[in-house]
Order: structure tokens, then C-alpha cells, then sequence
């Protein structure tokens, strides 16, 4: 089987892989490199966010929480099982179908920092992901798989190339798919130099005001951001000092100078991810895995494995 893959970020390049390892002759074409996607700027941390619906997004999280567990065992792969907290103000609701699956510890009334009331400890893979993009490149580079810089008007524009074409074109399909139902999600993050902190930390004051601290190899992911609709790439600078300002209440040794790097990426949020097999007028098989929110990394794997599955049955 031809297949060509649309789309260079996480969900594409492992719905690549997975067609790969099952026979089929595989190409990508994207208008970015992965380094310039979404996907290189998530912090990434193992969880579900801005993510529907619970009933598909669950077993998807599962299995790819499976198989990070696994990918944890190999450095090279950039993943890493990392221990951590979520602070809040008020009370959780409901505990989601996925968080059983963590053997979550609800903190003791000392243990929880003043402001915060509830907390609870849990320990996720972080996937770092400008070194497990690159693993995913040299997993490919092993089947012959390239990426091909190009730009689509249509999916047409390759259906002759192909007998099936994987959609993981992320915001893109707005416009290659006259999909209104896909948004931008704009999140900000700063990324400062180790300073000995090997646990990551969400917390929550308001909804306004919240943010997280994940430690990786060489840097720390600060964060961030949730702004719906807002379509801008550029960093802001107040929202940095705010970010800053945030976490280093939460952690005394984060550096107030000059932070090594600033990153604004648009998560691609959708009404619920859009994972389905349709054919264009020709005739031609497309799988089309997008819109996935804030959890594109967190649900690569499983969604990846559904595409392989639906690309077996055309």
C-alpha cells in the first residue's frame, strides 16, 4: 500500500511509523518541519487536556500511556516517568476513567502548600519532545521514510500519489478541509536552565491564574497559557514576567534574568478529535486523525494504532 501522511507533528509522524512497521510504503508531506510544529513546543507531559470525547479519548490516553511506559526503559527516545503534583484551590470533581490507571495518592493536609486545599501525586511519562520527535525521524529514516516539504490546497493533490492518504494536518485541516469546527488553542511557555528539580508540578489558583513546572534533561518547561481563538505565534512579554512570576511562587529557585527560551505554539482544538476513514470523490481512502486540543502527544500512540487499523480495513 502507497500511503502518504499529511502532517510532520506527533500524530502524524507516529500514524507514519505505525503504517511503516505494517508494510506499507510510506511517504509525508507537511509544510513544516517538526521543530516548527505545536508539537515541539508541548511541555509534554503524560495527561490528558482540551481534549473530547472521554469515551474515545480514554482508551487512546491508555494505550499510549502503555507504551511510553515502555519507551521510558530506552533515554534515547527522550521519554521519562516523572513523579509530580497537582495543587488546587477547590475541590476535584469527578476523577476521569484515565486517572485509575495511575495509581494516584491523594496528599495529607500537611503535605498540600498554603494557598491550596487538595492535592494529589501521581507519576506520568514526560516526553520530551524536540528528542522524541527526532526518535520518531531516525524510526522512520529506518523504513525509508522522508518528510517532503510541501504545502497542499487539497487532499486531491496527492490522491494520485497514493491508494491512501492520512490526514494529521492538525489546525491546517480549517482550511485543507473546510473544517469549522477546529480552533486555535494559544499556549506559551518559557523554558529555563535545570536548577536540580526532578518533579513536575500543576496547580490552579482561579481559572485564570494557574500554570505548571516540568522538569526535562537540560531545561525546565514553565507554563502557560490557554487562549482560545488567538491565533498569534509571537511571545508576549508580560506574559512571560506573568509565567514567571506564577511559577517562582510555586519554586523559589526559578531564575527571575533573562530565560534561556521563549515558545508560543496553537494547539489545534476541535469540538472532538476527528478520527475517521472517508473517500474522497475518486474514490480514494482518506483516515483523517486531527483535532487533537491540548493532548496530541498524550494520545499519539493509540490514535496512531486506530489509523493503522481503519488503513487495513480500505
Amino acid at each position: 500500500m502507497r500511503a502518504v501522511v499529511v502532517g510532520a507533528g506527533v500524530v502524524g509522524l507516529t500514524s507514519a511509523l505505525e503504517l511503516a512497521r505494517d508494510g506499507a510504503r510510506v511517504r509525508i508531506v507537511a509544510s513544516e518541519r517538526p521543530e516548527r510544529v505545536v508539537s515541539s513546543v508541548a511541555a509534554a507531559l503524560w495527561l490528558p487536556y482540551e481534549v473530547e470525547p472521554e469515551e474515545r479519548v480514554t482508551p487512546w490516553a491508555l494505550r499510549s500511556l502503555e507504551v511510553f511506559r515502555e519507551l521510558a526503559q530506552d533515554a534515547t527516545t527522550g521519554v521519562a516517568l516523572c513523579a509530580g503534583v497537582d495543587l488546587d484551590v477547590d475541590a476535584f470533581g469527578a476523577s476521569p476513567p484515565w486517572m485509575r490507571a495511575l495509581g494516584v495518592r491523594d496528599l495529607r493536609a500537611e503535605e498540600i502548600p498554603a494557598p491550596f486545599t487538595v492535592g494529589r501525586a501521581f507519576t506520568v511519562p514526560i516526553i520530551e519532545t524536540p528528542v522524541y520527535l527526532a526518535w520518531l525521524e531516525r524510526e522512520l529514516a529506518g523504513f525509508g521514510v522522508a518528510i517532503e516539504p510541501r504545502t497542499l490546497a487539497a487532499l486531491a493533490d496527492v490522491e494520485a500519489e497514493a491508494d491512501l492518504i492520512v490526514n494529521c494536518c492538525g489546525l491546517g485541516a480549517r482550511e485543507l478541509c473546510s473544517d469549522d469546527a477546529v480552533f486555535p488553542i494559544q499556549g506559551q511557555v518559557v523554558r529555563v536552565p535545570s536548577f536540580g528539580r526532578d518533579t513536575w508540578e500543576l496547580f490552579r489558583l482561579s481559572d485564570a491564574e494557574f500554570g505548571y513546572i516540568v522538569p526535562r534533561s537540560n531545561d525546565v518547561v514553565l507554563g502557560g497559557t490557554n487562549v482560545r481563538g488567538a491565533e498569534g505565534r509571537t511571545p508576549d512579554a508580560n506574559v512571560t514576567r506573568d509565567i514567571l512570576r506564577r511559577c517562582a511562587a510555586r519554586d523559589e529557585r526559578i531564575p527571575q534574568e533573562e530565560p534561556r527560551d521563549v515558545a508560543v505554539g496553537l494547539r489545534p482544538g476541535r469540538t472532538g478529535v476527528r478520527l475517521e476513514l472517508e473517500h474522497l470523490a475518486s474514490g480514494t481512502p482518506v483516515v483523517h486523525c486531527y483535532g487533537h486540543g491540548g493532548a496530541g502527544v498524550t494520545l499519539s500512540i493509540g490514535c496512531a494504532e486506530e489509523v493503522r487499523t481503519l488503513a487495513r480495513g480500505t
